[in-house]
């Protein structure tokens, strides 16, 4: 005759008994830490030359920028569709990125000749690169820049 076989151990049983026999710890959640700002690099103080050198340049790039622009014909009020375009440059001039400022009005149902002028100074920006007669000294005041273009009347 065949011997019966004992009755399987219950194992999911005896895990929580050993669990409730455990004692347990409280568990401290550990508080996130402050965040810092990051801080920013300090602005160099320009002295009324540099200043005036850095608006030269500035005007230089603006320059070379425009002669670029093929504003599209056919706008009512055109010079109201004021343009910000903001661009990276390396120190070579070669420019990094070119972004339109005003994205919200961009998507913006009706606004849609404002997206042809913005897009038309956003290529301008490309077809000028790289910029000529930047002062590598002024690196650092040329290299973020934020134009506003405005189309002629």
């Amino acid at each position: 005759e065949p011997k019966p076989k004992p009755p399987a151990p219950d194992l999911f049983g005896s895990l929580l008994k050993n669990l409730a026999a455990t004692p347990t710890k409280p568990q401290t959640v550990a508080k996130p830490k402050a965040l810092k700002a990051p801080e920013k690099p300090a602005k160099r103080v320009l002295s009324p030359a540099q200043r005036r050198l850095a608006m030269s340049v500035t005007r230089a790039i603006k320059r070379q920028v425009e002669a670029k622009w093929l504003v599209p014909a056919g706008a009512l009020d055109a010079r109201k569709l004021q343009v910000e375009i903001q661009i990276v440059l390396r120190s070579d001039g070669t420019v990094l990125d070119a972004q339109i400022v005003d994205q919200g009005r961009m998507n913006r149902s009706g606004e849609e000749f404002f997206r042809t002028v913005a897009e038309s100074a956003r290529r301008a920006v490309w077809r000028a690169s790289p910029l000529r007669g930047l002062p590598p000294n002024l690196y650092d005041q040329w290299r973020e820049i934020t134009f506003k273009f405005i189309p002629p009347a």
